[in-house]
């Protein structure tokens, strides 16, 4: 018998490294019941002049921080799953392409799906910060969201979420949705590929210091680092530590231009410049590698649309402590790697650090990539049977 070709439609996704981490995850899942192909349809949006620009940074003999990754070949973020799922670009129509893969259902969805294209499609939701988080959004913004949405409740027969909260806000918001709501699994994922980065070699070009707590997180506003920041003063003021924080991740909020700017002038008033370290959107090995000689994770989001973000995901997976805030849908979380502070509560986060910073001198951690490919594997087929439960039912 033939297998269905499910297409994964990557438009909206592979602007942002949450999105491209939650998209292989989707394919990880589905690939690992053997049912389905898997076919990558990536946009290929970009004009002339971004061409050029990708063309030329194929020649780089060394890792650029600062070229933009929508320049790299889409292609390669989803190489770990060659041949098993099959890669393609299109440059206008979707239409075209699902007909020419022979694609039998496409799946997540941002955007509800042109009629013309006559096959089923599972939408996805994000989450519902717009509703809960009005100030960091235009009144136009908000209607926006509120209207896609809407339109992917109303016209999409399946949908599918990241966390029970948000399959809980659609129940909320749209409570005369006839969509099925599917909520996936929280699922961490250890790679045994992302391990291949030399630390040594990116602390020397860093200049990084040998203790510091880790925020690998975009410079959205909603993901509050300076929470974090105002922790490490206190935290250098009730300890004797010398300890820094490393962030990774694009600096730019398109909400607010100048955000990055108002952080950093923060630092330079809390008198902390010199302990904390901005590395800009880097490789994932490299991001992986920094997370695994880090003291911990720490994510002081003010709201998600998946438990802890995906940060958080990465940080159970590799078997690093997070800690993170109190907010609902991080709750979602039960392990021990887990400590919580409260929301926007700089002070407990500072304590929070300080015990975890206590636990870091006492321990001998040691990576054992064969227990966690185990967990991950066990994982893995959890959320398997969630899609394929899914797409057997279409």
């Amino acid at each position: 018998m033939q297998k269905r070709k499910i297409g994964i439609h990557a438009a909206g996704f592979i602007g942002w490294g949450g999105g491209i981490d939650f998209l292989r995850m989707i394919i990880r899942g589905i690939l690992s019941t053997k049912k389905y192909e898997v076919i990558v349809l990536l946009p290929d949006r970009l004009t002339f002049k971004d061409k050029i620009k990708r063309s030329l940074s194929r020649f780089s003999l060394t890792a650029n921080k600062n070229t933009p990754r929508q320049f790299s070949d889409q292609r390669n973020l989803f190489r770990e799953f060659s041949p098993e799922a099959v890669s393609v670009s299109y440059k206008k129509s979707l239409k075209k392409a699902v007909k020419r893969h022979h694609i039998d259902l496409l799946l997540p969805c941002i955007e509800v799906v042109n009629p013309d294209i006559d096959i089923p499609w599972v939408g996805y939701i994000y989450d519902f910060q717009h509703e809960y988080l009005t100030q960091f959004f235009t009144p136009e913004e908000i209607k926006h969201r509120q209207i896609q949405f809407g339109n992917t409740v109303h016209t999409a027969k399946n949908v599918i979420v990241n966390s029970y909260a948000v399959k809980k806000d659609i129940e909320k918001f749209y409570p005369d949705s006839t969509a099925k709501v599917t909520n996936l699994p929280f699922t961490p994922l250890f790679n045994r590929q992302l391990l291949s980065s030399n630390f040594t070699e990116i602390k020397n070009r860093y200049a990084l210091p040998d203790k510091y707590f880790i925020i690998s997180n975009q410079f959205w506003i909603h993901k509050s680092h300076i929470t974090a920041f105002r922790a490490l003063q206190i935290l250098h003021s009730i300890s004797n530590e010398r300890v820094a924080i490393v962030c990774t991740g694009d600096t730019g909020d398109s909400r607010r231009a100048d955000y990055f700017d108002s952080l950093k002038k923060e630092i330079r008033d809390l008198g902390i410049e010199d302990k904390v370290f901005f590395l800009g959107y880097i490789s994932k090995p490299d991001q992986i590698q920094l997370l695994l000689h880090s003291v911990a994770l720490i994510q002081p989001t003010l709201f998600e649309g998946g438990p802890g973000g995906g940060a958080t995901y990465d940080a159970i997976a590799f078997s690093k402590p997070a800690i993170i805030s109190d907010i609902d849908i991080n709750k979602e979380i039960n392990d021990p790697l887990v400590t919580f502070f409260q929301v926007n509560n700089h002070a407990d986060l500072a304590d929070k650090m300080k015990a975890v910073l206590e636990q870091h001198k006492s321990s001998h951690w040691q990576l054992d990539a064969d227990k966690l490919e185990e967990e991950t594997a066990q994982r893995i087929s959890v959320l398997g049977d969630v899609l394929s439960a899914l797409i057997d039912s279409i």
